[in-house]
């Protein structure tokens, strides 16, 4: 299991454009999933780590750059399921101070 993605796009709040490249893959020494993501709205690159639940949903967490203070760091959690062979959903949720979700990012991904 294992995954590649670029993603190309404009952000919802001023338009600006932004590209963030994420991969996936599940650590056989540690047998758990871990996640990368580098994109060009943040300094950072965050490290995921997580499990398969058994719903079918992977659900990784990261602590990482929080996008509204770059001096401090944030909680963030995504989840992503498999909608088919070729095609699986993704959500990505900041966690707020009182530990509830923001959904920050909503997609579905498909096979190129």
């Amino acid at each position: 299991y294992s995954i590649i993605s670029e993603v190309h796009g404009a952000m919802p709040d001023d338009g600006e454009d932004f590209a963030f490249i994420m991969t996936v893959g599940f650590n056989a020494r540690t047998q758990r999933f871990v996640r990368s993501w580098v994109g060009s709205m943040m300094a950072d690159q965050a490290i995921y780590d997580g499990e398969m639940g058994g719903d079918g949903v992977l659900r990784l967490e990261s602590q990482s750059e929080d996008f509204h203070d770059e001096t401090k760091l944030a909680r963030y959690r995504d989840d992503i399921e498999s909608m088919g062979e070729d095609q699986w959903s993704f959500n990505s949720y900041f966690l707020d101070q009182d530990g509830q979700d923001v959904p920050i990012i909503r997609a579905n991904f498909h096979r190129a």
